[in-house]
C-alpha cells in the first residue's frame, strides 16, 4: 500500500481562449510616445548587447539578468517573455516606489468638489460649475483627467461670477498637478535571464 494517496488528475482538454484586453499600462498614467521610448532605450540595449559580446569567449554566450521596469499593469507579460527564445523567466515583483519623471507620471484627476474643498467661500455648486467648464472646454476628459490642453487658456473660460477667484482657482489646479506628479507610482519589475541572441531579438 502506498504511503501517500494517489492523485487522480482529470483528462487533458483544450480550453476556449479568453480574449484579453489589449493596451499598455493604465489610463491614469502619462507615457512617452513610442518613438521617444525607442530613441531613449535603443542605446541602452545596444550597450548591453555590446557588453555581452565583449565578455563572451568564443563559443560561449554568458547569461545575465535582464530587469525591465514598467508603470501600471501589463497583461500576459510573462507569456510574452517566455515566447522569446533565450529569455528565461525569473520573477515578477510589484512595487509602489517608482519615482515620476518627465516621461512617466500619474495624470492629475480633477474632481467636482476640489474647489469647494480648497477655496473658502466656494459652494459645492460653484465648484461643480468650475469643473463643468474645465470638462466642456477640453481641459479635463470624461474620466476627469487633465488633458494636454494649455491650462493658461482656462482663465478666459472662468465664469464672470467667479472672476475674483481666478488666481486662486489656477493656483489650486497647479498645486494639484504638482502634488500628483510628485507621487510615487506603482508598477512591476520583471526579471529574466538572457543571452546574446535574446538581446538581439529584444
Amino acid at each position: 500500500m502506498p504511503k501517500r494517496p494517489l492523485l487522480i488528475l482529470p483528462t487533458a482538454a483544450i480550453a476556449d481562449r479568453v480574449k484579453m484586453k489589449t493596451g499598455f499600462g493604465s489610463s491614469n498614467y502619462h507615457f512617452p510616445l513610442p518613438q521617444k521610448q525607442k530613441n531613449k532605450l535603443t542605446p541602452q540595449f545596444e550597450s548591453m548587447l555590446q557588453k555581452f559580446i565583449t565578455d563572451s569567449t568564443e563559443g560561449i554566450e554568458p547569461e545575465y539578468v535582464l530587469v525591465l521596469e514598467t508603470t501600471g499593469k501589463i497583461d500576459n507579460f510573462e507569456r510574452a517573455v517566455r515566447a522569446v527564445p533565450g529569455l528565461e523567466w525569473l520573477a515578477e515583483i510589484d512595487t509602489d516606489e517608482i519615482k515620476a519623471d518627465d516621461d512617466f507620471f500619474e495624470i492629475t484627476k480633477i474632481g467636482k468638489r476640489l474647489f469647494y474643498n480648497q477655496i473658502d467661500d466656494i459652494t459645492t455648486k460653484q465648484s461643480s460649475d468650475i469643473w463643468k467648464v474645465l470638462k466642456d472646454n477640453g481641459f479635463i476628459d470624461k474620466n476627469e483627467y487633465i488633458t494636454d490642453k494649455p491650462l493658461d487658456d482656462f482663465t478666459k473660460f472662468i465664469p464672470e461670477s467667479l472672476a475674483e477667484y481666478s488666481d486662486t482657482i489656477m493656483s489650486v489646479i497647479n498645486k494639484k498637478i504638482t502634488d500628483t506628479k510628485e507621487k510615487l507610482m506603482s508598477g512591476r519589475l520583471f526579471l529574466s535571464m538572457s543571452n546574446q541572441q535574446a538581446m538581439r531579438d529584444l
